[in-house]
């Protein structure tokens, strides 16, 4: 399993009080979320960047049985996947939302908060080779959709931006807008 942190601003490696991988979006007053992917026993590295890392091929996410907690391990995983901390802010005084309907990743956690100009989501998400997520980030100036793919190949994110009236013209079911003769 590879790892990429596209969204350092927010998703934020710590060690107090455990060993974790934190997202705090905060909004003002009461419009906040705070989520965490713990990690155990892993050892996460800081790169020439200052970002943190973990070593590919050598962790597992899980999910205990017990409590239903999702977590980190130590484990070797020589495939493809990719565990990604990925985000997208919404236009001003509009929003962000994640469409499940166009993503193809399994999401492990989502932070999301707004308050009545500014939103962001930020999620943890599993990706295997040329599965997707996509976000539509909506406003005054703006109504697009950001689309993330996994190539593994090239050990790649690949981000694309569509207008929003672009990508529903390319993925919208045109059976229902049709009658069949």
């Amino acid at each position: 399993m590879f790892f990429l942190n596209d969204d350092p601003r927010h998703w934020i490696y710590s060690e107090d009080p455990f060993p974790a991988f934190r997202c705090g979006l905060v909004f003002g007053r009461n419009k906040r979320d705070f989520k965490f992917l713990p990690v155990k026993d892993v050892r996460v590295e800081e790169d020439d960047n200052g970002k943190y890392v973990l070593p590919d091929h050598q962790f597992k996410v899980i999910k205990t049985r017990e409590k239903g907690t999702i977590l980190v391990v130590p484990g070797e995983e020589p495939t493809d996947r990719c565990l990604a901390f990925l985000g997208c802010s919404g236009g001003f005084r509009g929003g962000v939302n994640v469409l499940g309907e166009h993503s193809t990743g399994n999401i492990v956690q989502t932070c999301k908060a707004s308050n009545a100009t500014h939103s962001h989501v930020s999620v943890a998400v599993i990706l295997d080779d040329n599965e997707k997520i996509a976000f539509h980030s909506f406003g005054r100036r703006t109504d697009q959709v950001i689309e993330y793919i996994w190539d593994a190949g090239h050990c790649n994110m690949i981000q694309t931006k569509y207008d929003k009236s672009e990508f529903d013209a390319c993925y919208c079911d045109s059976s229902s807008d049709v009658d069949e003769l």
